[in-house]
């Protein structure tokens, strides 16, 4: 930038890099520092360069401004009608708008366009699964691996779709290579839920304080934190300690992105367990009809109905939930907040089934 302070790509590769790290930490600093950055490249941008107009459509679809984000993408691809990560953020703009025979098109489009790229496989990887293909996900992640030997991205991912799956060795074995590899908050956040919900809370709190060293703005790792300390005796108040970060966390990222659904409704869970029933509710509702009954959000409204003891309406909601999703039997099974309702008879009916 001290050789040629009016170069507009330089900008715009500043921006994409605090994006990527935004991605990561969830630290609101990192998206300024992008915006700025995005910004500058943008009054410099005299030539109508695309990797210019690519790094501020990625910063308007994190922003959840997605007409923005798809205008300025598709002007991208008209100036260069190959520049593949034009397409993969095409694709990631319609997969959060659930847009997703357009999404996968433009995934698939990317990969067309250039074969051994390996953030084209990642994205698509990504994207089968949000559509809950879990084993679809699980084989793409395993290109990624092939293509990035050295990296932990593809054992980050087979090992999250390996989860969902039920197969808790393979899940476990992708997690402990990718910290072989590359000691990251993923993986260690995700190591923390494994030993979760083997009721293993000493181990799980460890975890998540290691992936704190990697993301100490992070909201999903303090609140993992947190309901691993519930479960812990006399760890009451790291619990609610940890909650209160996770939540002026969570708030800071909605001012970011309004549309994000998924934050809205963790932060409701966070003021539930803060003693804030009300907000809470009333954010969890507001994600559920924003995100269409997703049943991962309904699953958290469960769990919130649950801390006010209202046994009906989280059976109601975990119903829904698996009739949604049969992949989230696992975890009903072995939820700890759920021990209380493994004699209902109803709740039995949700089980998985031994095969």
């Amino acid at each position: 930038m001290n050789i040629d302070p009016s170069f507009a790509r330089a900008y715009a590769g500043i921006c994409e890099a605090n994006l990527a790290l935004y991605e990561i930490t969830n630290s609101v600093d990192n998206f300024t520092n992008a915006e700025i950055a995005c910004e500058k490249a943008q009054s410099l941008n005299i030539d109508s360069n695309s990797e210019v107009k690519i790094a501020l459509g990625r910063l308007y679809r994190v922003r959840g401004l997605y007409q923005k984000a798809e205008d300025i993408l598709l002007k991208a691809i008209a100036i260069s009608p190959t520049e593949v990560d034009a397409y993969i953020e095409l694709g990631e703009i319609y997969s959060a708008q659930k847009k997703f025979d357009n999404a996968e098109a433009y995934f698939l489009r990317a990969i067309d366009l250039k074969r051994n790229y390996w953030k084209a496989y990642e994205s698509l990887a990504n994207f089968y699964y949000t559509k809950e293909q879990y084993s679809d996900s699980a084989n793409t992640y395993e290109i990624v691996a092939r293509l990035t030997p050295d990296s932990s991205k593809g054992y980050l991912g087979k090992g999250s779709a390996y989860w969902m799956l039920g197969d808790t060795k393979r899940a476990l074995q992708a997690y402990e290579r990718s910290l072989e590899l590359n000691p990251s908050r993923q993986a260690y956040t995700n190591l923390g839920m494994f030993y979760y919900y083997a009721g293993q809370f000493e181990q799980a709190v460890g975890m998540q304080l290691k992936a704190l060293e990697f993301a100490e703005t992070d909201h999903r790792v303090w609140g993992r934190l947190a309901e691993s300390y519930r479960f812990i005796p006399a760890q009451e108040s790291e619990s609610q300690y940890a909650y209160k970060r996770a939540a002026e966390l969570a708030r800071d990222n909605l001012q970011i992105n309004k549309e994000d659904w998924h934050t809205r409704a963790i932060l409701g869970l966070y003021l539930v367990h803060l003693d804030e029933p009300a907000e809470g509710m009333n954010l969890l509702e507001a994600a559920i009809e924003q995100s269409q009954r997703n049943p991962e959000i309904l699953y958290f409204k469960a769990l919130a109905v649950l801390q006010e003891d209202d046994t009906e309406q989280a059976i109601k909601l975990l119903e829904e939930a698996i009739a949604h999703e049969q992949y989230y039997k696992q975890f009903i099974a072995l939820d700890p907040d759920l021990k209380r309702l493994q004699d209902d008879p109803r709740f039995i009916s949700l089980m998985p089934t031994a095969e």
